[in-house]
């Protein structure tokens, strides 16, 4: 985008000045400022992880050999069955970080979060629940977003134990046992997540 005064002194398209991208930030609401930056810090910090990350792979894959330093406490073939465990784990992390943080921007983007609270709001009203219990629709939402993440992630967790764990011999669990446990950890994380934040929900109802 040129400035208004470069149309001006060159003679062309005087009153069709295209604004800069500083005037479209300044003229936006102060709502989807907050929703830009937060979205460009978010994927900041993703990027500076990221390049962490990478360079940490970069000395995985460099180093073949026992470092002096641990020379006397490892030998070579643990060395290498920890360096190639190392490296499958930084891709592993790599590809479900980029997910994570894509799926993030596209529920951010598309009103995923506003959906919720909606659908929320429905199931509360089907139970008997009017709109005048935020607590109650503030709690289905945190349980459905919950069982989202869940849902989402269990992919994820599948690979990484049965494929990597697997490769390198640390899995010790059968599939039943992995959704059995799965569950277990769900149910649990309900029974503190949800006591605890209703509690504080009327502290600052009341408050």
């Amino acid at each position: 985008c040129r400035p208004a005064a470069l149309w001006k002194s060159s003679g062309s398209k005087p009153d069709m000045a295209t604004p800069l991208l500083g005037d479209l930030w300044a003229q936006s609401p102060v709502e989807d400022r907050i929703f830009c930056s937060v979205l460009l810090f978010s994927w900041a910090v993703y990027l500076w992880e990221a390049l962490l990350a990478w360079r940490q792979r970069t000395v995985y894959k460099t180093t073949t050999h026992v470092p002096l330093e641990l020379g006397p406490i490892m030998d070579p073939e643990t060395f290498e069955k920890s360096r190639l465990y190392q490296l499958d784990k930084s891709a592993f992390s790599f590809w479900s970080g980029l997910y994570s943080e894509l799926e993030g921007t596209v529920i951010l983007l598309c009103g995923g979060i506003p959906f919720l609270w909606s659908v929320s709001g429905d199931i509360s009203n089907r139970a008997g629940f009017g709109s005048e219990y935020e607590i109650v629709q503030s709690l289905v939402f945190l349980l459905l977003a919950t069982l989202f993440s869940a849902v989402t992630g269990l992919p994820w967790s599948l690979y990484n134990t049965f494929v990597i764990e697997e490769k390198h011999g640390f899995n010790q669990q059968t599939l039943g046992f992995f959704f059995k446990d799965a569950i277990k950890k769900f149910i649990v994380t309900q029974c503190i997540l949800l006591p605890v934040t209703s509690l504080l929900l009327y502290i600052i109802k009341i408050g």
